[in-house]
């Protein structure tokens, strides 16, 4: 790619660039349940990869490489006999995606200074093509180009794929936010309702504060041991056994298996010590893991709890 600097005194001039295209030919076609190449299937009466190489031409491309790669004998033949040798071929010979299929291409371009349009024949953008092609040595303009065809509405369809813009997406994720934030409402005004029908002891209080510490315990064994195994090959921040076990909080998931339990003496025992737990964990560890993790310095601000 040409650099900055000269690119901003070519267009000040006006003096335009060549541009060159990779067109990615060299997908099996899977989905098409055929022997034939993906790309040699016809559409409009002409293979599919006839398009996007000549919406390249069209567009003022200087160069087109084709990558190929299954069935590359008919692809070669067929652009060859129509476009000569203004198509010149890179191989993919195994594949391992669209990035790799571009990276073919670097051999024919290493010596290229100029844009370079990215295509294959599932999408004949003729006419964006052209715009681009045309708009290649002005870069501003060239945003304007790609700005205009791909406009910030509620959805985009670009080649058949619906894309959600920026705000979209925020918008999206803010309604499943809040979504969760009243099911876990609900969730624990049913677990609040539970409490006015379970029956508190002193002996419930003993064991509940006597589990929150076999709870910690096991906690701290099953945190203590895969970062002690993994020390020698990854580093961890100071205290992150302390934090992680800590910050291992209970809920509604908790209460929830206790209540599923079938009715017995033992179950008001268990759901009575595991509210007892939850509660220390939300009220106690919830609370204060924040300035925990401040106090050990891997907060950068408060703001960022």
């Amino acid at each position: 790619m040409a650099k900055p600097r000269k690119a901003a005194a070519r267009a000040k001039t006006g003096k335009r660039r060549d541009m060159a295209a990779v067109i990615l030919a060299a997908g099996l076609g899977k989905r098409m349940k055929s022997t034939l190449p993906k790309v040699m299937h016809e559409a409009a009466g002409l293979p599919m990869v006839a398009y996007p190489v000549q919406a390249a031409f069209d567009a003022g491309a200087s160069r087109v490489v084709v990558v190929v790669g299954h069935g590359r004998e008919l692809v070669e033949k067929f652009l060859t006999d129509r476009f000569g040798d203004r198509v010149s071929f890179a191989v993919q010979a195994e594949q391992l995606g669209t990035a790799h299929a571009v990276l073919q291409a670097k051999q024919q371009l290493a010596r290229f200074d100029g844009p370079i349009l990215i295509g294959e024949p599932s999408e004949p953008k003729r006419e964006l093509a052209r715009r681009l092609g045309a708009e290649a040595h002005e870069p501003e303009r060239l945003l304007d180009a790609l700005r205009n065809q791909f406009r910030p509405e509620f959805l985009n369809r670009v080649d058949d794929i619906i894309v959600f813009n920026t705000l979209t997406r925020e918008h999206l994720d803010l309604f499943w936010e809040l979504v969760d934030e009243i099911l876990n409402a609900v969730l624990f005004v049913l677990i609040g309702l539970e409490v006015l029908v379970l029956t508190f002891t002193g002996a419930h209080l003993i064991a509940g504060l006597a589990m929150i510490l076999v709870v910690l315990a096991a906690r701290f064994v099953s945190v203590l041991i895969p970062v002690t195994a993994l020390r020698p090959f990854r580093p961890f921040d100071p205290g992150t056994v302390r934090i992680m076990t800590w910050g291992g909080l209970r809920g509604g998931i908790s209460i929830a298996l206790a209540l599923s339990l079938p009715p017995g003496q033992e179950r008001g025992v268990i759901v009575a010590i595991t509210y007892i737990i939850v509660a220390f964990s939300i009220l106690v560890q919830g609370l204060t893991i924040g300035p925990l993790v401040r106090r050990m310095g891997l907060a950068r601000s408060h703001q960022d709890l």
